[in-house]
């Protein structure tokens, strides 16, 4: 029940009828960068957990590590698993109703939250 995104490492099935906040505002799937992202480095990326990918709405978009600063590790999952791209201002973003949007890295926060969740009754207009 406290699983709000669209995918979980955790074994949950989530059909579109478990998106109740619509599938155009939701989103399914978004870039990351693999030296940023322990889970996502080495040879088996597929197998860790399952081969679930990691990633959430928390970190803002593009927040970048500190290559020098322990606290900003890439193993630190507080803040290396968020959506991340090498576009400069923003990340591609799979919706799910299939579209696929680019959003700034200046996204409203609270509309970047409400984008994560699938059902939380925060239905998002324009963004």
């Amino acid at each position: 029940t406290r699983c709000r995104g669209m995918f979980t490492r955790l074994g949950m099935k989530i059909n579109f009828a478990a998106v109740t906040d619509g599938l155009s505002n939701t989103i399914t799937v978004g870039e990351s960068l693999p030296a940023e992202h322990d889970h996502l480095t080495g040879n088996n990326w597929w197998d860790l957990n399952g081969g679930s990918a990691h990633a959430t709405t928390m970190v803002p978009i593009n927040y970048k590590l500190a290559s020098n600063a322990s606290c900003n590790a890439a193993n630190n999952w507080n803040l290396s698993w968020g959506y991340k791209s090498r576009h400069s201002g923003g990340a591609n973003f799979l919706l799910g109703d299939g579209s696929v949007k680019f959003l700034r890295d200046t996204i409203d926060y609270n509309t970047y939250q409400h984008l994560g969740s699938r059902n939380e009754g925060n239905v998002v207009g324009d963004f």
